[in-house]
């Protein structure tokens, strides 16, 4: 197996320079802030030779080291599988898209339509000409998909009204 990404956090400028993981160069217009860690958060993802994902590891398949020897103790394994997604959508209505824009809002809504579960991930979507408007902020329903994927054919136009934005809501 191969240990595809990792993020080490809690691994301190002065660490880096202590030879362990390679020579860094520290800017001397920089400041250094030296701090002693007891405990990392170390998150990744790990593949097979074929590039799937191997999702079933427990803490015992892993072993850990700090500075070659083995870490005292590991305080915390936790799988974080299945998490809520959170997903910006652009879409350019710009005149370069014109031929192709229904194809483009189409697509746009399925992917939506597939990808967000309610009450779970949520989405956003931003239509863009010369300027963006946001046309759906995070949300997610459904429903609101395609009538922001449609408000991005006006996104250089007034904001698209909305039963919240019209006149008559205001009044």
């Amino acid at each position: 197996m191969l240990l595809r990404h990792g993020i080490w956090s809690g691994i301190s400028a002065g660490d880096r320079n202590s030879g362990g993981i390679g020579r860094w160069r520290v800017d001397d217009t920089l400041t250094v802030i030296r701090k002693r860690v007891d405990e990392v958060n170390v998150v990744f993802t790990v593949t097979d030779k074929r590039d799937h994902f191997v999702k079933d590891l427990t803490q015992n398949d892993f072993r850990v080291f700090d500075d070659s020897k083995p870490a005292l103790s590991i305080q915390s394994f936790n799988r974080q599988t299945n998490l809520p997604l959170r997903v910006g959508l652009l879409i350019d209505a710009s005149n370069s898209v014109r031929d192709r824009f229904k194809f483009e809002q189409e697509a746009a809504i399925e992917f939506l339509n597939q990808i967000i579960r309610p009450r779970f991930d949520k989405a956003f979507v931003i239509g863009f000409d010369t300027t963006p408007e946001v046309t759906q902020d995070f949300s997610d329903d459904a429903e609101r998909s395609p009538k922001a994927c449609a408000c991005c054919a006006r996104a250089a136009a007034p904001p698209c009204m909305t039963p919240s934005t019209s006149p008559a809501a205001t009044s």
